[in-house]
């Protein structure tokens, strides 16, 4: 018995939750070293990291229970609150029911971007159900600056964020987007309402009151910050060779005090 015991891979407890800490659970398996990463449309947009357990009693729902929200398409059921999935390993590749991930054709019926100049292409994209879809006018995206970072919020949600001006942006449908904001409110992350992947980072800056005591170039500071749009390129429906080519630049959050949720 002692020799079977020696054997078992020593188990941790690990905390989890959203990142407004209305939902959080605890899941206990085996030291994490290994995670599934799905190549599927819906796993790619969402970033998803996958752990499979053996056992439901290994997960606790320790606060929100109920009040997480499920969306259901043709392949899958997922659970989503505004955050996403957690840590990043060395990750294995697998598809889902879903199918491999794939370019869907252009369908946006409204505007285009208004910016012009030379050498640039049209990206299409839309979150998972459709109802929200973006455009985004731009140099090729192997060319221009791409970021990845493991804020609290970064990390949850699978960022990988491109900073265009405004002019260079177009969304339909976001009467169907929801926003959140948290600490000081300058920023508003907008996901879908229905499937919950997220779109972009809307900057709100500083309320006008406090803009209108900072000096003249503070203020322009303020103005060109306001004119750019943190568009998530994981929405964009993109040729997986192009996204192979990108160039990301990963960062480390090193921002004090560090995130903690009650």
């Amino acid at each position: 018995m002692d020799s079977l015991q020696s054997c078992q891979p020593e188990r941790q407890t690990y905390d989890g939750n959203c990142h407004c800490g209305g939902f959080k659970f605890t899941v206990t398996l085996p030291t994490v070293t290994t995670v599934n990463a799905c190549e599927c449309r819906m796993c790619f947009k969402h970033a998803c990291l996958w752990l499979f357990l053996h056992n439901r009693i290994d997960l606790v729902v320790v606060r929100g229970e109920g009040t997480l929200k499920t969306f259901e398409s043709e392949h899958e059921v997922k659970s989503f609150k505004e955050a996403a999935w957690v840590l990043k390993w060395e990750d294995k590749h697998f598809e889902c029911a879903s199918g491999a991930r794939q370019q869907t054709a252009p369908s946006l019926s409204g505007s285009l971007p208004a910016l012009d100049g030379k050498d640039l292409k049209l990206y299409y994209g839309s979150c998972h159900c459709g109802k929200v879809q973006i455009v985004l006018r731009s140099k090729p995206l192997s060319q221009v600056e791409v970021k990845e970072d493991d804020c609290s919020i970064c990390i949850r949600v699978g960022y990988t964020l491109v900073y265009p001006s405004l002019a260079a942006v177009c969304v339909q449908g976001a009467v169907d987007l929801t926003g959140y904001r948290f600490g000081r409110k300058m920023l508003e992350h907008k996901f879908c309402s229905t499937c919950g992947v997220n779109m972009y980072i809307a900057v709100l800056g500083p309320p006008k009151e406090i803009v209108d005591t900072f000096s003249e170039a503070r203020k322009e500071m303020v103005r060109k910050k306001l004119d750019c749009v943190c568009v998530n390129i994981r929405a964009l429906d993109m040729d997986e060779d192009e996204w192979d080519s990108l160039k990301i630049k990963r960062e480390r959050d090193d921002s004090d005090p560090a995130y903690v949720v009650d």
